[in-house]
């Protein structure tokens, strides 16, 4: 799913306002190659490009990702 959020095809289909929302939980998730897949879809949206994510952290390190995505989708 992580995957597909990230595939302009999809995006195209189902519209794009609301996946940013959806991958950042997803950033969060139990499984390291999920969080790895939410992040690498994420940065192929406008404004995400540039994103720092290390999908390997500690969740507590990992907080500080909502509020950039946060401030980059308020843009």
């Amino acid at each position: 799913m992580a995957w597909s959020m990230g595939w302009e095809s999809a995006k195209k289909a189902s519209g794009s306002d609301w996946i940013v929302f959806f991958l950042t939980d997803l950033m969060f998730d139990d499984y390291d190659a999920i969080r790895y897949i939410a992040y690498r879809s994420l940065k192929k949206f406008s404004g995400f490009e540039s994103l720092q994510f290390d999908h390997m952290k500690p969740n507590e390190e990992r907080d500080r990702i909502v509020d950039q995505v946060m401030a980059i989708d308020d843009q």
